[in-house]
Formats: C-alpha cells, structure tokens, sequence
C-alpha cells in the first residue's frame, strides 16, 4: 500500500510541476501539434521516397511519435528534479527506489495514451483504406508503444546522470528512434547486417509486426529489450551514487 501511495504522490507532484500544463495551448501544442506534424512530415517523407506502403509508414510513426513523447516526458520530470535536488535527496536516502521511478513515469504514459490515440484516429481517417494490422493489433501495439516509451525514458534519464546534458539521452532516442524501427520503411527492407542489428531496438518488433504476424510475441520481446535498458540506466544511477558516496565523485547528481 505505501508502495502505491508514493507512486501517486510522485505523480501528482509532477502533474502539478510539469510545464505541459502551463497553459491550454501548451498542453494542447505539447500533446497533440508536435507529434502530429512529426507523423505528418515522415508520411509525406515515405511518399517522396517511395516508400512500398506510406500507411504503413504513418501507423509507425504514430506509434514511434508516442513512444518518444513518453520517453521525453520521463526525462522532463527527471531533469526537473535534478535541477532541484530531489532526484539526489531520493537517491540517497533510497538504494532503489523503484517507486520514485514508476511514479515519475506514469503521468507520461497517461499523457501518451491520448496523444497516440488521437495520432491513430487521425491516421486512420485521413490515409486509404489499409490491409495491415487490425484495431486489436494496433490498441496493442500502441500499450506497447507507450510501455517501451516510458522504459526508454528511464534509461535515457539514467545515463544522463552521468553527462553535463540532462536531455542528452532523449534527444539520442529521438533522433535514432525513427530509423531503428524502421518507420520509413520495414527493418527488413534494411540491408542484411543492419536488419540483424536493429532487432535490439525496442519497438522495432512492434512495427515489423504491423504488416504482419506474431503481435503477442513483438509485444513481449520489445517490452523485454526495454526492460533491459531501464535496468542497465539504473544500475548506472547506482554507480553515480555509489561514487558520490566515497567522494569519487564531487558534483551532485
């Protein structure tokens, strides 16, 4: 119980703090503009290049444009509280505190639900009729979408603990995203080396299961490979701590 307790207290400090609520228009900008246009400009991209199925092309970047605003959410409130001292307070008092974590990640992977499914919807009603994934397949692959976000925010934030820039990992993630999930064109259209290398990509499994079986399994692999990352990023949290410790380290973290 007091595990929950902290995570919705983590959660509302951040709902109350998060500069995406400053005002309609900024939710209404941060939400729903930006990653419309971002599906807007790699649809028309797909088109220009030619690429095999441009609906296909938008669906993935729906999806990709969701779990990149989940992931740069995570690393706002983490930034955030850096620049405050709370995420060293916690830290320090915590060995793993697995609930400051889970909390600073749940507004934005609320916030993402209604961002991908407003990208979805308008996916949907503005490209041809499609032969691909059905709605349980994409409601699927948004959840897993939004999850893999919400991991990759954790990593991102993570490693940044050990950069001068705070936002480093989210841009890494948003810049490389696109391209390792193959939102342009399928991974398998990839040539032969890098179709392998980019199966370690979290939501790579997602997309390539958009045109065509095996849903349940890219779910589950893609949320693993996140999982993975998440725990790779804490553990370096740990190691930050651990040299601010025994004064090794002398800027906070």
């Amino acid at each position: 119980m007091d595990f929950f307790r902290s995570v919705l207290l983590v959660a509302r400090v951040a709902r109350a703090s998060s500069i995406a609520f400053a005002s309609v228009g900024t939710t209404v900008v941060t939400l729903l503009v930006l990653p419309a246009f971002d599906v807007a400009f790699d649809a028309l991209l797909g088109r220009d290049l030619r690429a095999p199925d441009v609906a296909r092309t938008a669906y993935a970047a729906a999806l990709a444009g969701t779990c990149v605003s989940a992931c740069a959410g995570v690393v706002g409130k983490i930034a955030q509280d850096r620049n405050l001292g709370v995420f060293q307070e916690v830290h320090l008092r915590r060995r793993v505190p697995v609930a400051y974590w889970v909390g600073s990640a749940l507004l934005p992977a609320v916030l993402a639900v209604s961002t991908g499914s407003v990208l979805l919807l308008g996916v949907w009603l503005s490209v041809p009729p499609w032969q691909g994934a059905g709605t349980l397949q994409l409601v699927g692959s948004l959840l897993t979408a939004i999850v893999v976000g919400a991991l990759l925010g954790v990593f991102a934030a993570a490693i940044s603990v050990g950069l001068s820039d705070p936002y480093l990992g989210a841009n890494l993630v948003n810049a490389l995203l696109p391209l390792g999930v193959g939102v342009i064109v399928p991974t398998a259209l990839y040539p032969t080396g890098l179709a392998d290398l980019v199966q370690l990509v979290p939501l790579s499994h997602t997309l390539g299961a958009l045109t065509g079986t095996g849903g349940l399994r890219a779910f589950a692999v893609d949320v693993l490979l996140a999982l993975v990352l998440a725990a790779a990023g804490l553990s370096a949290v740990r190691l930050a701590v651990a040299r601010l410790r025994n004064g090794t380290r002398l800027e906070s973290i």
